[in-house]
């Protein structure tokens, strides 16, 4: 009895883990290098992208400061922080992630996109 308890705790907890992945359609952006982005999409203001890389660590206010308010932003239930929310902040040509608790939202990491 003991052995099923456990067995199907590993299930649930692998289960949870899974529920926690995002998935990118294929027709959607993904992350690449620098020198790909900058030649791929044309569109990214490289000294606004540097400015939000600079924010990491940051609260979100300083990369609002620095780079201005987001075209659109997303969140869901986060998978690093019990109680928190997983920010996507989407810039023309560059996504900013966050995490977003009860009291703040702070920038994790800053990548380019390709159209």
């Amino acid at each position: 009895m003991k052995k099923w308890i456990a067995f199907l705790m590993a299930i649930v907890m692998i289960d949870a883990l899974a529920a926690c992945g995002t998935s990118i359609s294929a027709a959607g952006p993904t992350a690449i290098s620098t020198a790909e982005a900058t030649a791929e999409s044309g569109g990214v203001d490289e000294t606004a992208y540097e400015a939000a890389k600079a924010c990491i660590g940051e609260p979100v206010a300083a990369l609002y400061a620095a780079v201005g308010q987001p075209e659109s932003s997303t969140y869901g239930t986060s998978c690093l922080v019990m109680g928190a929310q997983d920010g996507t902040l989407t810039y023309q040509g560059f996504t900013v992630w966050t995490i977003r608790t009860e009291n703040s939202e702070t920038v994790q990491d800053v990548t380019l996109l390709a159209k």
